[in-house]
């Protein structure tokens, strides 16, 4: 068989996913694309339940729907208990995902290939292990979210920390028979090192939901053309720093708040607005009342953010201080640089490297409150022209580094290279 026959089979792949269309996130884009490629793709994933923290409006317990045709894709769906709010509730997710994804492994087919799109918990995963080993096929991971480290640093507290060793055992344990890892950055290096991952690492990096034109999105309505109404909301004649997405405690919406009302009488021409919904916006809103230069707009669907791309000077990308949370790469970060937006980082490590070498922004420290404000200042200070410098450098970097069709052609080379080398 030549290079050419083996990059271009078709594989059965199965994919195991804690979050899945009508959700919206990069795995739907990369089912979509290898479907039309002609692989086969089974999906094993729970009742779509992430976004609100419920269950989706049109999935319940007794009526699923359990069974769905999607982009050519089959998705097999199981159920679960809803994630809602605090940790019992997120605990008996967790497992419940654990207890119904090894009773799913029943109902799943013959496959090529194991992928995983390993988004926190990555204990979710364990029944795609099983399944790897019943059917003797490699497993590819797509890591998102580090564990246990993500989950100590989001949960914050020393009560926990007798579950630790329980976690690094059954990360261990996914690790030992994972063959590919596909990881964000290099920095992820050092949890795969210590939990004693030894397979092959590949860098990929997650693309923008947003289209190439950076005019509309994927998995929605590409034909809208109408404004939508809330966009009235946002301040005219002023220069509007956006921050969209999960608002949450490790995004650092507490000190740009409190940045906000410290410049709220030197710097009258800026303007914050914060677009979505999340743990801690509850405490946002009541940090920023009174405040003049803040605006708070409910979570919007993703085909209006461009049009709220168009209305932004600065579009802000934010994490707390901590070694975990400085090895993401939030994927806004993408959106971002589609859209050709500058970018004020408030955020460490990977994040704030990328932007710094694609020169399409400026950085504050993490938690450094003094620096976000030199560089929110900084930012008044420059012209329309320079802000439009920085965002067709953002531009340029995407377009080198970002793109769906260069991202999912690495993967698909990646698949097709562990499969080859599982079957000599």
């Amino acid at each position: 068989m030549t290079a050419h026959d083996q990059s271009s089979k078709k594989l059965k792949i199965t994919l195991f996913s804690y979050v899945f269309w009508p959700e919206n996130f990069v795995i739907n884009d990369l089912v979509e694309s290898l479907c039309q490629n002609g692989h086969e793709i089974e999906i094993s994933t729970s009742l779509p339940n992430y976004a609100t923290g419920q269950m989706h409006q049109r999935y319940s317990i007794l009526s699923g729907p359990y069974v769905e045709n999607w982009k050519n894709s089959v998705i097999k769906r199981f159920p679960v208990v809803s994630r809602q709010k605090g940790f019992v509730r997120l605990a008996l997710n967790y497992m419940s995902n654990i207890f119904s994804g090894l009773i799913n492994l029943f109902r799943l087919n013959k496959t090529d290939l194991i992928f995983v799109y390993a988004t926190s918990p990555l204990i979710a995963f364990i029944p795609a292990v099983i399944f790897k080993i019943i059917h003797r096929v490699p497993l590819v991971i797509w890591y998102q979210d580090l564990w246990p480290d993500s989950f100590f640093a989001v949960i914050k507290t020393q009560k926990l920390n007798f579950i630790k060793p329980i976690l690094n055992i059954l990360v261990r344990f996914i690790y030992r028979y994972t063959d590919v890892m596909l990881i964000q950055n290099q920095l992820f290096n050092e949890n795969l090192d210590r939990l004693g991952f030894k397979g092959h690492r590949q860098t990929i990096y997650n693309w923008s939901l947003v289209d190439a034109d950076h005019s509309e999105m994927t998995h929605t309505n590409r034909h809208k053309k109408t404004e939508p109404a809330w966009i009235a909301e946002l301040p005219q004649n002023k220069m509007i720093f956006a921050f969209a997405g999960n608002i949450g405690k490790v995004q650092g919406i507490a000190e740009i708040i409190e940045v906000a009302r410290q410049i709220e009488i030197t710097q009258p021409r800026l303007h914050f607005v914060f677009v979505g919904d999340g743990s801690f916006l509850t405490e946002a809103q009541s940090r920023s009342k009174g405040l003049g230069n803040v605006t708070w707009i409910a979570r919007q669907s993703l085909e209006d953010m461009p049009y709220l791309f168009a209305k932004s000077h600065v579009m802000i990308v934010s994490l707390g201080q901590s070694p975990t949370m400085s090895m993401v790469i939030p994927g806004k970060l993408q959106a971002y640089f589609a859209a050709a937006k500058p970018v004020l980082g408030f955020i460490d490590g990977a994040t704030s490297e990328i932007i710094k070498a694609s020169q399409a922004g400026l950085v504050a420290r993490a938690g450094q409150l003094d620096q976000l404000k030199q560089v929110i200042e900084q930012f008044a200070q420059f012209s329309e022209i320079e802000l439009q410098n920085l965002g067709q450098n953002a531009r340029n970097f995407y377009e080198a580094h970002f793109t769906k069709r260069k991202i999912i052609a690495e993967i698909e080379s990646e698949l097709h290279s562990v499969v080859k080398k599982y079957r000599r």
